[in-house]
């Protein structure tokens, strides 16, 4: 019995090492570097959409409305799309010279299909990414731009936060979104290993197509993590919360969602240890902090919550509270650093932890068997996996 409690807390001490770390590196201020001297070129814009209809008339004007003048050319890149995107779309061409349409009509979507067939068309060694439910602040693109420039790197991004929402499901799993960025995310970025920046980011044209080739995945922005992790490329991150997404506004979709993301994850652990076995050490506790802070701590925790309430056993209750309540008070205080706490925020946090782990775990229970059953291209054809 004694072996059995010593591993418990020895796995429960990881996990709180790695969030205690990260959260201390994310409070280490970035460097500033003066740009007097350099001049920002036009970008070119590119935005896959799959299904869109509902919000990417914001996305597009956010882009149009960026300051800098910043902005050359919007690619939109309607991918396999049934909706009214195309409809929508095709108003802005008429409306705007410098926005151009790309048609994929094979379909399989996939989102990196779509952009390295727009990238034949861009100019420049810079371009931008940009999801279709993404709404960017109007100084987001040359912010990050400069963000990439100052760091050397080849690609740059930005924190990502929620799109105001009175929805009380977007409200709770915000946390989700606020852990991954400003913990996760932030921590990382000091030592240059944080995540594509796949939803939204400035990369150089040529480092994109060196490090990928085609391949249709569940998560693409994950495997061009792996593999920008792998050929040694930087990645910059700017501090601050310039492009805002929306969280899933029901059970439904957001189990569907987790599911998938989860799926994806599975289907690219190959290229995870392949990635683990080529990088230095210290990278290589880095890389962990990924599935460890936000999948294998999560069906932790699912575990010690489940039978510390069935057994009432008060070392796996002791275990859960170690976790919780230091990670409960750190994630209010990430958002006292940004200063957008508010009274509702201490009763979201507290369902968050409760009601999140276990939508992880299930998601797991779920996408085991469609792995395991050859159900992936299934999945990738499924629009409901891919609902807003």
């Amino acid at each position: 019995m004694i072996y059995i409690k010593i591993t418990f807390l020895f796995i429960t001490t990881i996990f709180l090492l790695y969030i205690l770390i990260l959260s201390f590196v994310s409070l280490i201020p970035f460097r500033k570097k003066s740009l007097t001297n350099t001049k920002f070129k036009p970008l070119d814009v590119i935005i896959p959409a799959f299904n869109e209809e509902r919000v990417i008339s914001k996305c597009i004007n956010s882009v149009i409305n960026q300051k800098g003048n910043i902005v050359r050319r919007i690619f939109l890149v309607i991918d396999n799309c049934t909706d009214r995107t195309l409809n929508i779309c095709t108003k802005y061409v008429k409306k705007n010279i410098n926005i151009r349409i790309i048609k994929r009509e094979n379909g399989v979507p996939s989102k990196i299909n779509s952009i390295l067939e727009a990238l034949n068309l861009v100019k420049g060694d810079f371009f931008v990414i940009l999801d279709a439910d993404i709404i960017l602040d109007k100084n987001a693109i040359l912010m990050v731009y400069k963000s990439l420039i100052q760091n050397k790197a080849h690609f740059a991004t930005s924190l990502v936060g929620l799109y105001k929402t009175d929805n009380i499901i977007c409200k709770i799993m915000g946390w989700d979104r606020l852990f991954r960025q400003r913990i996760i995310q932030r921590g990382r970025s000091f030592f240059c290993m944080s995540n594509f920046p796949g939803c939204f980011g400035v990369m150089k044209v040529n480092k994109y197509q060196e490090i990928f080739s085609k391949k249709n995945v569940v998560l693409e922005d994950y495997l061009l993590t792996l593999k920008t992790l792998e050929k040694k490329s930087k990645i910059a991150l700017n501090p601050r919360i310039l492009a805002y997404d929306r969280e899933k506004n029901s059970l439904r979709k957001l189990f569907l969602q987790r599911v998938r993301w989860t799926l994806g994850n599975i289907e690219l652990l190959p290229i995870f240890f392949q990635t683990f076995r080529k990088i230095r050490f210290p990278n290589k506790l880095l890389l962990l902090s990924y599935p460890l802070l936000w999948y294998l701590l999560y069906y932790h925790v699912s575990f010690l919550m489940i039978f510390g309430l069935l057994t009432l056993n008060k070392f796996i209750l002791f275990n859960y509270l170690l976790l919780m309540v230091p990670l409960y008070l750190l994630l209010l205080n990430t958002k006292l650093q940004y200063r957008d706490l508010n009274p509702v925020d201490f009763i979201t946090l507290i369902i968050f932890i409760i009601f999140f782990p276990l939508v992880i775990s299930l998601s797991l229970i779920v996408a085991v068997p469609l792995f395991l059953g050859g159900k992936i291209k299934e999945v990738m054809k499924t629009e409901k996996y891919f609902e807003r």
